[in-house]
């Protein structure tokens, strides 16, 4: 006989429910309804990589260096300042660079980001290769994708391990780049377009004091 309470009829229907089958019916639907959706999102997230992955698009940088000097550790030669990596037995290099690419062809649908950074490669006699970035910037995408820069300063110190940037004559800058997608793998790329210049044979210090 059904009650008159609405608060018994409720908790009736209730308990009804919960022993028969139709809440196990419809936590398996669910179960199936999320397992099929992750799935598909899967197949979605699969494709997006294969569309874009063997893309290697190259961009052609046009670099120059506009001053190079070298100074004899304690960057207060040029910056007035000095930290605890300041050594008078280390060679430190300061340059005005130029910059010009069209990075367009680097981005698709499926690039979220460009993380761009300038290197200096060259040998010393105590090194085969030394390496360190000078520069870097993040261009997202819808953001400019032309770069025109005017001798630029670099944004971190240019410090060798020891001597022997005084008088080097073959000192490589190169862009490099990241490209990080949506989905997909990140991608390290070097330009084939590099710029080399060589440093001048005096320290900073000894040509002011001539001038």
């Amino acid at each position: 006989m059904k009650s008159s309470n609405p608060l018994e009829n409720m908790q009736k229907a209730l308990d009804d429910f919960l022993t028969s089958g139709s809440l196990k019916a419809v936590l398996q639907r669910g179960n199936n309804i999320f397992s099929f959706s992750t799935k598909v999102l899967a197949a979605c997230a699969f494709m997006c990589f294969l569309s874009t992955t063997f893309i290697t698009n190259q961009v052609s940088p046009i670099i120059g260096t506009s001053k190079a000097y070298v100074v004899r550790g304690q960057g207060s030669g040029l910056t007035g300042d000095r930290d605890y990596y300041d050594n008078k037995e280390n060679d430190q290099g300061f340059i005005n660079f130029d910059l010009k690419a069209d990075l367009s062809p680097l981005f698709n649908w499926n690039v979220k980001a460009l993380y761009l950074y300038l290197t200096a490669e060259y040998i010393t006699e105590t090194n085969t290769l030394n390496e360190m970035v000078l520069w870097d910037k993040i261009i997202l995408n819808g953001e400019k994708m032309e770069l025109d820069l005017k001798a630029a300063k670099t944004k971190y110190y240019f410090r060798n391990d020891g001597k022997g940037l005084l008088n080097h004559n073959n000192i490589t800058l190169i862009l490099n780049w990241n490209v990080q997608p949506n989905m997909g793998d990140l991608k390290w790329v070097k330009s084939k377009s590099t710029h080399s210049f060589e440093f001048p044979g005096e320290y900073y210090s000894m040509k002011k004091r001539k001038n």
